[in-house]
């Protein structure tokens, strides 16, 4: 087995060449902590509720009664379904790219939606946590233009988004240093 020695330096410029090219942030899994929690309840819920609604598992029936218990337990599962898939549906559809230069959200399928601050023009950045965020490190950054906003949604780490984000503002904000020019004396 061979071992491959990495410098400091080809580390530093793997670094540039993600952050060049932007970093990706999706909506993490974990964010959905609440989901999960009622979707336990639900689940609860409609398995309590089983014996009182008599059902037979008969795709087609004559009898009026059963069809309705039946239409009425599947719509009790179409929450459960969709609270499961939520956090995919999500990820499959929002991303999330800090470049050197500004930030982006991309949304949607079929039609992209890009919407684009960059770090010149970004009036403030905040980061949001709730009690669930902190155990489990995510939250929400949202960066605020001023004509636009971008809510990065339920990200890991956000802390660390958002210390690349102002960092990269501050950058942008110090000044270059000029040179001081020579000045000939004349006497």
């Amino acid at each position: 087995m061979e071992s491959v020695k990495i410098t400091k330096k080809k580390v530093e410029e793997l670094k540039e060449k993600v952050v060049e090219k932007g970093l990706i942030y999706k909506t993490s899994r974990v964010s959905y902590m609440e989901n999960y929690f009622i979707l336990g309840l639900l689940l609860i819920f409609i398995y309590l509720l089983l014996p009182y609604l008599n059902l037979k598992i008969v795709l087609i029936t004559s009898n009026p009664e059963e069809a309705i218990r039946m239409i009425i337990f599947l719509l009790l599962l179409l929450p459960v379904g969709f609270m499961i898939e939520e956090p995919t549906i999500e990820q499959w559809i929002r991303q999330y790219i800090v470049t050197n230069d500004e930030v982006i959200k991309v949304e949607g399928v079929l039609r992209k939606r890009r919407i684009v601050i960059p770090y010149q023009s970004v009036a403030e950045v905040i980061l949001q946590k709730s009690v669930l965020g902190r155990i489990f490190n995510y939250g929400n950054v949202i960066v605020s233009g001023f004509k636009q906003e971008i809510k990065m949604k339920g990200i890991r780490n956000p802390d660390e988004v958002c210390k690349i984000i102002n960092y990269r503002i501050r950058q942008r904000q110090v000044p270059r240093l000029r040179k001081p020019e020579k000045v000939e004396e004349n006497d």
